[in-house]
């Protein structure tokens, strides 16, 4: 993989990994020849004010809040040889900690309510007697290499793969929800973030096929899609004692080529997704209220991840097949580039 681009058909792949759900051949047959015939809209600058710096300056963002990122680590010949945790401070990008070194892919890192821990997903494809295993693990804001642990462990044939989509403080104790793909079907789920009372399942009722998914900051909406559909959905979030589930089920009136990776502003108004067309992919944002008029907020360069800053000002996002960081100021205030290191980065959240 290199920073001018993936050729078309194994990028369409790509996208379909990385976003948690892995269709059958035939879904990939017809999504690859839409791909091929589709005629990408043209490039409309959203933010016609907007300059791109090569750096920020201090205090150009949220003070004492950090970026979480996976970060591919290269041997000395430039080869890639696995995925580690990092956290970056935005207002000294050159500021860097890096909390996992193994020979295993650490990917995924999402932020506890209160900051002080992350949640990601380690894969190990290697191991003896699995197909490829999958397993949840947290570690503290200051953690060490070798600090993590382990909540969770998994195993599945082919496909797939496990991906935790948000940290929530419930009543009794914190709760991660994640998703399961045991390859062609997506599953809903949530485990204790302490690890120590978790049952094989805890399953969201009525959360079955859900390959996405974000919690409003009240904690009483859930926006997400379904397996194989292009369009979002919103349901009333109810946490009982030991159980969770999902109801009132409505759609959210998007529906595009492909969309992934719904994210709810912190401020609750608004909320931003990746939407994929053709070999193209960007970042819109909608008001929750105006479903119906979502805004392009990137420049057509490959960007679908995406997470908001604690002030609902600014959105981290990276650029597909490529190497950079960049929060875009919804106000139209200048881009700033946080990373331009030729390493691979991805799947960004700012911590609260």
């Amino acid at each position: 993989m290199n920073k001018f681009g993936f050729p078309l058909i194994f990028s369409a792949l790509f996208i379909l990994f990385l976003v948690g759900c892995f269709p059958s051949g035939a879904e990939i047959s017809t999504m690859i020849a839409a791909a091929l015939t589709h005629t990408p809209e043209p490039t409309i600058p959203p933010l016609p004010t907007s300059t791109y710096i090569s750096s920020p300056t201090e205090d150009s963002f949220p003070s004492d809040t950090l970026i979480a990122f996976s970060s591919d680590n290269r041997n000395q010949l430039g080869e890639s040889t696995h995925y580690d945790i990092w956290t970056m401070d935005p207002n000294y990008p050159t500021n860097l900690r890096q909390h996992t070194n193994t020979t295993e892919d650490d990917l995924m890192s999402v932020w506890s309510p209160d900051g002080e821990r992350i949640v990601f997903a380690r894969y190990a494809p290697f191991r003896i007697g699995h197909n490829e295993d999958a397993s949840l693990w947290v570690i503290d804001r200051d953690g060490l290499i070798g600090s993590e642990r382990m909540i969770l462990d998994w195993w599945f044939v082919g496909g797939g793969g496990i991906q935790p989509y948000f940290w929530y403080a419930a009543d009794d104790g914190d709760r991660i929800y994640y998703m399961k793909d045991p390859g062609g079907s997506c599953n809903f789920y949530w485990i204790y973030a302490d690890g120590e009372r978790n049952q094989p399942e805890n399953p969201v009722i009525g959360g079955e096929s859900i390959c996405q998914a974000d919690v409003s900051p009240d904690g009483n909406s859930l926006v997400f899609n379904y397996y194989g559909n292009a369009e979002f959905y919103t349901a009333d979030f109810i946490v009982d004692q030991g159980a969770t589930r999902i109801e009132n089920i409505a759609p959210f009136l998007i529906k595009f080529d492909i969309v992934s990776h719904p994210h709810w502003s912190q401020d609750g108004d608004q909320i931003a997704f990746g939407r994929f067309y053709g070999p193209n992919a960007d970042v819109y944002i909608t008001d929750v209220e105006n479903k119906q008029s979502p805004r392009k907020i990137t420049l057509s360069n490959n960007t679908w991840q995406n997470s908001w800053s604690p002030d609902s000002n600014w959105i981290v996002t990276k650029e597909f097949g490529g190497i950079t960081f960049y929060p875009v100021n919804i106000n139209s205030k200048p881009i700033y580039f946080l990373t331009d290191d030729g390493i691979m980065e991805n799947f960004p959240d700012w911590s609260p």
